[in-house]
This record gives C-alpha cells, structure tokens and sequence, in this order.
C-alpha cells in the first residue's frame, strides 16, 4: 500500500486522529463519515498489520463477523468493514467500529497501580456480564 494509493477506507471515512492503538493484529485510529451514509460521530477505524498473510486475513473475517453477532454494551458494534474481501490479498482489510468512551485496564493499572480487591471484583463482574 503506497501513501498515495487510495485505500478502500477512504470513501467513507475520514481521519480525525493519529493512531489510538496498536496490537498484535492492526492499527486503530479516529474517524468520522465522510458522507450521510453514517451517523455523526466518532468511530474507531482498525487497519489489518501484515495484509498479504492469509492466516491473519482469515482471523479478522471471525472479528468481523462476531462483532456482527455479539450485542453488548461492553462490546463495540461493527459500522463498516470489507471483511468480506478476506481472500483477495489484493485489497486492504478494515473495520470500523463504534467507539467507547472510557479507560484500558492497562491505563488504569498504570495510573492507579496495583488494584484493590474490590476493583478487581468489579472489573470481573462486569466482564462476565460482557463475556
């Protein structure tokens, strides 16, 4: 993917942030619709790493297509995605979901510290809620 290129993304949505996030599997950065095809938001914009490996290409398809099946306050609902393309190595996967507001256990780790007892049954009560 050249810089120049357009990328399959860029019909719909614009960019509204540098990277959020970064893990194993992609990228993710704000966004908001281009055209009213969308609601008015923001929205979270995840990017596939590593576009030509089959395997990871096949793993973001089942992302794609458990976020189309869980409903959840906890879980983003999927926006838009090209998950569909998984077998073309041609064409750049994306997905865009709703964007939550709030902290990363991570981050609340980092700013807190060690948590309490009571925090901890907190978090695990509202991931099984989620789970």
């Amino acid at each position: 993917m050249g810089k120049n290129k357009k990328k399959p993304w860029d019909e719909n949505w614009e960019s509204i942030s540098e990277k959020i996030g970064k893990g194993g599997q992609g990228e993710t950065s704000l966004v908001k619709p281009k055209n009213d095809s969308f609601s008015p938001g923001e929205y979270v914009l995840k990017i596939l790493h590593k576009q030509k490996d089959y395997e990871r290409r096949a793993r973001m398809s089942r992302e794609v297509n458990n976020l189309k099946t869980f409903r959840n306050p906890g879980i983003p609902k999927l926006i838009d995605s090209n998950y569909d393309s998984f077998e073309d190595l041609n064409i750049p996967l994306y997905m865009v979901i709703e964007f939550i507001e709030g902290s990363t256990l991570e981050k609340f780790i980092t700013d807190r510290g060690v948590i309490d007892i009571f925090d901890a049954v907190k978090f695990t009560v509202k991931l099984l809620d989620i789970v």
